[in-house]
């Protein structure tokens, strides 16, 4: 019988925990306690667990372990060729009166944000973060992910690589302080050992937690047949096989085209970013393509409409890692004076078309913060995220949208950090002010 991977434990976990993070297990079990979990399910047939304030235990040393505020975990391993235990981390959580915390400059990629994220929350409690100690039997430092001004860690990872005589696989160790987003911590977790350890975790974790949310229209009409299809799945074999190959193919184009809106900078950004503004109808002037060798840069985009040929806006599309950065609002006031030494008018409409926290689940980006918003105001420009371009685009595309009555929601947005009106609040003003 065929068993899917990675196959986790949950210790400890509480239901809403253990639902956040089933979708990314290929199995997962869960039990009140390490010994509990032991008696049922083989420690050898476990490649990961996740557990939330264990107290006094020990468990084997093939397990990577993902910890929330560990009270004393200690993992051994054991030498391939001799009887008895070759080593062993304990893990305890201290208390500490050190509020401030910063994200170390060598705290690996795939948590530097996750990281930021919880120190700036732990920040703004009251009571100061507990600190994790570690024994020094460890074959290297463990990486601190957040630590205090003193440098004592306040979440960490370690891995281990010598298992004995070059045997085994690497295993990794990440202990937290409680986490309210389990899920985007777990995922990050997954891609780690994937790296190290393929065997253990073969496929990536999918970068969505719900994919259907941001189907292309391509996409959804496939996924509405496949439903269809399984209910009679015997007869309608033949078809399935053919439309999971249509879904990988078009799931691929997407990727490669208008889905860079949701994850790209750069030149791939404002490509995606083109093509989603003429889907929605308007007339699109890439200004890059029309520059010659010598000229000054302008803005990326013009942006004209079918029934109005005196109205013209401009628009400048920038991806971020992070936050948007509100020092690009001084470049948009620049562009806007060009416009106007060029046209002898300030352009109809400025846009700041942008894609912050590009690497995160779109589902999970926060809002623009109030100075975004300040920001924009000044440089008399519109913020809109790529994200709701691309709920707007899809709606034209989908035919739920007329093109009409997006390019007029479009326009009707003043200056400030504008967020697309929710289907239940028709009186609400496109524009948001407290975004």
């Amino acid at each position: 019988m065929e068993f899917q991977r990675p196959r986790v434990a949950a210790i400890g976990l509480n239901p809403a925990q253990f639902d956040t993070i089933e979708p990314l297990c290929g199995t997962l079990h869960g039990a009140a306690s390490w010994a509990a979990y032991a008696k049922r399910f083989s420690p050898f047939e476990t490649d990961i667990a996740v557990m939330s304030e264990p107290q006094v235990l020990t468990i084997p040393r093939e397990i990577n372990v993902l910890v929330l505020a560990p009270q004393s975990l200690r993992t051994t391993w054991f030498h391939p060729r001799a009887a008895g235990v070759s080593g062993e981390i304990v893990l305890r959580s201290k208390d500490n009166t050190e509020h401030q915390l910063r994200v170390p400059e060598d705290c690996p990629d795939i948590y530097e944000e996750l990281a930021s994220d919880l120190a700036k929350r732990l920040w703004r409690d009251s009571e100061a973060p507990r600190t994790i100690s570690a024994t020094n039997d460890w074959e290297a430092a463990p990486e601190h992910l957040i630590e205090t001004t003193t440098k004592r860690p306040v979440a960490l990872r370690y891995q281990r690589t010598n298992m004995g005589q070059g045997k085994g696989l690497p295993i990794v160790t990440l202990a937290l302080p409680h986490v309210d987003n389990l899920a985007e911590w777990f995922r990050a977790f997954l891609h780690d050992v994937h790296k190290i350890a393929p065997s253990r975790v073969p496929t990536p974790p999918p970068r969505l937690s719900q994919p259907s949310d941001w189907y292309t229209p391509e996409q959804n009409r496939v996924a509405r047949e496949m439903s269809d299809i399984d209910v009679e799945i015997e007869r309608l074999h033949q078809d399935r096989r053919r439309l999971e190959h249509e879904m990988r193919a078009v799931a691929e184009r997407a990727e490669a085209g208008i889905l860079r809106a949701l994850w790209s900078d750069g030149d791939d950004l404002v490509a995606a970013v083109e093509e989603i503004l003429s889907g929605i109808g308007f007339r699109v002037r890439n200004m890059d393509k029309e520059k010659s060798p010598g000229e000054r840069n302008l803005e990326d985009l013009r942006l004209t409409v079918p029934d109005d040929d005196k109205w013209e806006a401009i628009a400048e599309v920038k991806g971020y890692t992070n936050d948007t950065k509100t020092s690009d609002a001084r470049q948009l006031r620049e562009y806007r004076d060009l416009y106007r030494d060029e046209s002898g008018r300030f352009p109809d409409m400025t846009l700041w078309i942008t894609n912050p926290h590009r690497r995160r689940d779109p589902s999970s980006r926060p809002s623009p913060n109030v100075a975004v918003g300040d920001a924009a105001r000044i440089a008399e420009a519109v913020h809109i995220q790529t994200v709701d371009l691309f709920r707007i685009w899809r709606d034209v595309t989908e035919r739920r949208m007329t093109s009409e009555d997006a390019i007029r929601l479009i326009r009707s947005a003043q200056p400030g950090a504008w967020t697309i009106p929710t289907p239940h609040a028709e009186q609400q003003p496109p524009n948001n002010p407290t975004a």
